[in-house]
């Protein structure tokens, strides 16, 4: 409770998007500012981005996260895509990060430290194509 205004938490012109399925690529790739990010979960979505004007990185997050054994890495893929995509923090950070959170599950470090690893490659791999055009 307040006598001031309170702020919404919701971005209306966001830098970056983060599309794990296709109602939300539909419903916020166009809020995304010209220059941004677009992060696809290729698993999930059919769908190319429409955009030309921000960075369309297509990631089969799902699908890598199955390979990897558990499907609940996909966002953890897509953590390290993003952060491959964008550098706008350091493998070795999110490394650190991951590492720490599961620090009482050796084996949930282990995967997550691989998923974050292959998203990175992804998401670097599109960052440095896109340099190259």
């Amino acid at each position: 409770v307040s006598d001031k205004p309170v702020g919404s938490p919701v971005v209306q012109s966001p830098h970056a998007l983060v599309a794990m399925n296709l109602p939300s690529l539909d419903r916020f790739e166009d809020t995304v500012r010209p220059g941004g990010v677009v992060l696809v979960n290729t698993s999930l979505i059919n769908r190319d981005v429409r955009r030309k004007d921000v960075l369309a990185v297509k990631v089969p997050t799902t699908e890598v996260a199955m390979e990897l054994g558990n499907v609940r890495a996909a966002n953890i893929v897509a953590l390290g895509a993003f952060v491959g995509a964008t550098g706008l923090v350091s493998l070795e950070e999110v490394e650190k990060v991951v590492a720490e959170n599961f620090a009482s599950k050796p084996k949930a470090v282990e995967l997550n430290l691989a998923a974050v690893r292959k998203g990175h490659e992804i998401g670097l791999k599109a960052r440095l194509s896109k340099k190259g055009e």
